[in-house]
Formats: structure tokens, C-alpha cells, sequence
């Protein structure tokens, strides 16, 4: 239901397979982020899953992109075969080319749901990774920009 609303929400959609390769690509990434870099450390990495469609290969057009914002305890991974459905939907018709990006939702304690949060370190002893961290700047400044522009090749479309 939810990738059928996504799909009438960018009408005049491309539809179909587009030429020789019928199936899309899956794409694990691990994406550097300044935004979560504590003083003086190198910029963390942040797990992200990407699905190209069929099209992609086949022509240069642009395509919608859809964001997951994976939950408390998820991880990108878990949406690596996620290709095979959007590949059967897209192959038969029923949705247009799209990609897909599934980002994470962990960081910080307990998750951070993908916004900026501060807890203080004397709330959460005995962790090991930070426990505060500008995760909603992750996701819009080095998450966002470097799939757009790297791996999908600029090739977004906004409307």
C-alpha cells in the first residue's frame, strides 16, 4: 500500500524496464558523516542500503527517491532483498521506476529516530559510542547529499 501511494504521488511516472537489464541493483554503502564527528575524531560511517531500478541501467533518466528511516534496532541490511519485490513490481507494470534508500535510525542511546539529541554521558554509563549526536544533520547533510550525487549519479526527481 505504501509503495502504491508513493507511486501516484510522482505522476507521469517511467514505467517498465526500459531496455535490457530487468532487474535493478542493490547497493551497500558506507557513507562518511562530519555531522556525528566528536572533537578531534574522524568522521563516523553510516550503513546505507540503496536500490536502483531496472531503469537506471537502461536509459539516463531521473527517478523519484523514497527514504526509510530505519526504526529502533533496524539496520539497512535489513532491507537488502528488498530489490527482489520492487523488481517484480516494477517489471510488471504496477509501480514506476524508483530508488529506494533505506538510511539508519540507530545512534546515541536507544536510538536517536533520526534527530539531533543531547543526552548527557552521566545519564547513559557504560556505553561505548556517544550518547548524543546530530543525527537529523547526518541524514540531511552527508547521507542525502552523497546518494544523490554519487551513487544515483544526480539523476533525482523532485516532482
Amino acid at each position: 500500500t505504501f509503495i502504491g501511494y508513493v507511486n501516484q504521488s510522482f505522476p507521469d511516472g517511467f514505467f517498465g524496464l526500459g531496455g535490457l537489464h530487468l532487474a535493478g541493483d542493490v547497493l551497500t554503502r558506507q557513507i562518511p558523516s562530519p555531522a556525528l564527528a566528536l572533537a578531534g575524531q574522524p568522521a563516523p560511517v553510516r550503513d546505507v542500503v540503496v536500490y536502483r531500478p531496472p531503469a537506471f541501467a537502461n536509459t539516463n533518466r531521473s527517478f523519484p527517491i523514497v527514504y526509510f528511516l530505519g526504526g529502533y534496532g533496524q539496520d539497512p541490511a535489513d532491507y537488502s532483498r528488498m530489490g527482489d519485490l520492487l523488481d517484480v513490481l516494477i517489471g510488471l507494470g504496477a509501480v514506476q521506476n524508483m530508488y529506494f534508500a533505506f538510511l539508519p535510525g540507530s545512534g546515541g542511546h536507544r536510538g536517536s529516530f533520526s534527530v539531533n539529541h543531547r543526552i548527557p554521558d552521566s545519564q547513559a554509563p557504560g556505553l561505548a559510542s556517544p550518547t548524543s549526536g546530530r543525527y537529523e544533520d547526518s541524514i540531511l547533510q552527508d547521507l542525502m547529499p552523497e546518494i544523490e550525487s554519487n551513487l544515483l549519479g544526480g539523476r533525482v526527481r523532485s516532482h
